[in-house]
């Protein structure tokens, strides 16, 4: 079976597990990304086999300081280092090109009712407003499967 991660970084992001179910249609599992080392260790770990992982690249506004830059940076490294060690190989994409991609505006909820699109019967995973994070990382495994 394959399976596709897809992690939406950040302290509201989320990673999904995108694969092909018992009818041969994707489904998805997604939860909120984990924030320390030892919970995104356990995670890497159900996730498998994972083939690749596709991870957003970081975007830095142009008004955001210095110490939050260095924050995200940190996070994404850390982030890369873990998937690393699990011996998951790694595919970086920009936000804006799988947004463009999949037709995904910018806009939060939008995202969310994209992703719905996709998996009808997995939405209820990203059913909250603070879900985005969730429907992206989702999105974000689909976009992967260009790479499957």
């Amino acid at each position: 079976m394959t399976v596709i991660i897809g992690i939406d970084p950040g302290r509201n992001g989320g990673m999904a597990r995108l694969y092909r179910g018992d009818c041969g249609m994707w489904r998805v599992d997604v939860i909120d990304l984990p924030q320390t080392p030892g919970d995104l260790e356990i995670a890497l770990a159900q996730a498998r086999p994972a083939a690749f992982a596709v991870v957003e690249k970081p975007f830095y506004p142009p008004h955001i300081g210095i110490r939050s830059i260095a924050r995200i940076a940190e996070g994404y490294g850390a982030l890369k280092a873990m998937l690393f060690a699990a011996g998951i190989p790694i595919r970086e994409v920009a936000p804006r090109e799988w947004k463009a991609s999949l037709n995904v505006p910018a806009d939060k909820a939008a995202a969310r009712r994209r992703a719905e699109e996709f998996f009808p019967d997995d939405a209820h995973q990203w059913s909250r407003a603070k879900d985005d994070g969730r429907a992206e990382a989702a999105l974000i495994a689909w976009y992967g499967r260009r790479w499957a």
